[in-house]
């Protein structure tokens, strides 16, 4: 019975250990100058997601897409931001013009979208890990 008890606190401490060393990650950032962001996954969940801004997209410019992704698919949504935006009040986004696009393994893809400040919304649709890049560059 003692060495019973043992083999099992035994199998029960390696579980513990092989769980406690899986990495999960979902991140992005953005450079201070609005024109590149980057996200993270590392084992993403599906269903995580994470939203962050200001991409700032001026006339002539285009906005490119670089995945390397291992494995899953990430979708992004470009929310501009409202021109007339107060630091008073919470902006309302349910209206707000929007561009969605969906990436796995090594797309790439560029888009012209209009002038202005876009919100980054990165979702995680199948289990993802890799990087995509957001780079805004001047149209070709």
């Amino acid at each position: 019975m003692k060495k019973r008890s043992i083999y099992l606190a035994a199998i029960v401490l390696a579980l513990l250990t092989l769980t406690a060393c899986v990495k999960y990650e979902f991140s992005g950032a953005v450079d201070p100058a609005g024109k590149m962001f980057t996200i993270t996954a590392a084992n993403a969940k599906k269903g995580d997601f994470l939203m962050s801004g200001s991409l700032e997209v001026e006339d002539g410019e285009q906005v490119v897409f670089t995945s390397d992704l291992k494995k899953g698919t990430i979708e992004i949504e470009l929310i501009r931001e409202p021109e007339d935006q107060s630091i008073d009040v919470l902006p309302n986004y349910d209206d707000a013009e929007s561009y969605k696009y969906e990436f796995s393994s090594t797309d790439s893809a560029s888009d012209l979208v209009p002038a202005g400040s876009y919100m980054v919304k990165a979702t995680c649709v199948n289990r993802a890990t890799g990087t995509l890049q957001i780079d805004v560059k001047p149209a070709d």
